[in-house]
């Protein structure tokens, strides 16, 4: 309150570089009171803005599977509220049936279907074309996947809406962290697109004992890259994770734009290369020595080279894992020839791993 005496309402109506709002904050978090104060100040147009994916207070407190916020939302906000999405098409529904909690998304489900009316089950995203049942199927939320069939009657085939969502998962790289529309991967072009932070991983691994590369060409410069590597130790979060490659002790990354090395605990050490768009990023692992090691554009010389070392080597396997909040780039895999030589020539390309 003291700092809306102060700054007023173009404080209240201040934005992120992302377009999130105070309010966006206040529905994230859960904090209603905040929020009922905030919308007295800013009025109709702070309840109405979105950020830049087009995600509304409403989107987000349904994927955080707050009951209470999403009531208030709608009873304040109405049918102008519920309808908001971006170019995206990305609806409030999406985003419930893709949280966290079964049990609140269930709940703020049937609160939106109810707004809406049974249609909006139907309405699906510009980006994958997927429906909030993919959504639900995804997430694994079973039980909100037989009510949104019952709502559904015979509209849909549950069992075709597995199938799309298998044949995502069953790419060579796929979402692996985040919301499935938040991280777009374009197999055949070898392409992934970030829109807010989220990993993915590849379906082939490294072998225990073996060495293994591929490459990323940086199309546009990502906010927060962290590109590298994980182990069967980093679970799967299907729905949105502030954790990226190298926030635990599961996976190693590097960062070429916040120019630090992460492993644990992001930024434990410094990494002086600063990488720029058209640059192809090498990424290299060898699990018998213990070693990662990265080059940009086909330079293994310091600050490259070997980042990060593990005395007794890597246990297991590892995965190319890439985690990215803004950015575009192209990955190789090694289905077409690399740019540049990895360090050696005994080191297999992730696409030619085989199952021991």
């Amino acid at each position: 309150k003291i700092l809306i005496e102060v700054g007023g309402k173009e404080l209240v109506m201040l934005t992120t570089e992302d377009g999130r709002s105070c309010a966006y904050a206040a529905s994230e978090n859960g904090h209603l009171e905040a929020l009922k104060i905030l919308i007295e100040v800013g009025g109709e147009e702070l309840l109405m803005a979105a950020d830049s994916n087009g995600v509304s207070c409403l989107a987000v407190a349904a994927r955080q599977g707050s009951t209470t916020m999403v009531r208030f939302l709608l009873e304040r906000g109405g049918p102008d509220l519920f309808a908001l999405h971006g170019e995206s098409e990305i609806s409030c529904l999406h985003f419930a049936a893709a949280g966290g909690n079964e049990d609140a998304g269930m709940a703020i489900a049937e609160m939106l279907v109810t707004a809406g009316g049974v249609e909006c089950l139907e309405q699906a995203d510009s980006r994958l074309g997927w429906t909030p049942l993919h959504n639900a199927v995804y997430a694994g939320h079973s039980l909100l996947v037989n009510k949104m069939s019952d709502w559904m009657g015979q509209a849909r085939d549950v069992e075709e809406v597995r199938r799309s969502v298998e044949a995502l998962q069953e790419a060579n790289l796929s979402i692996f962290r985040g919301m499935p529309q938040m991280a777009l991967v374009d197999s055949r072009e070898g392409l992934v697109e970030f829109f807010e932070l989220s990993t993915v991983r590849s379906s082939k691994s490294c072998r225990a004992g073996c060495k293994c590369y591929y490459e990323v060409t940086i199309l546009s410069v990502d906010e927060s890259p962290q590109i590298g590597f994980a182990t069967t130790g980093f679970e799967r979060v299907r729905t949105d994770s502030c954790d990226g490659v190298g926030d635990d002790d599961a996976s190693w990354g590097v960062d070429g734009v916040r120019q630090r090395l992460c492993h644990g605990r992001c930024g434990v050490e410094e990494y002086e290369a600063k990488w720029q768009e058209r640059d192809v990023v090498g990424l290299a692992c060898d699990l018998e020595k213990g070693q990662i090691m990265v080059s940009v554009n086909g330079s293994f010389e310091e600050p490259n080279g070997v980042v990060f070392e593990q005395a007794g080597g890597f246990q297991g396997e590892m995965f190319a894992a890439i985690s990215g909040a803004t950015g575009r780039l192209r990955y190789n895999l090694g289905d077409t020839p690399f740019a540049h030589a990895p360090p050696a020539p005994d080191f297999e390309a992730f696409c030619s791993v085989t199952a021991p």
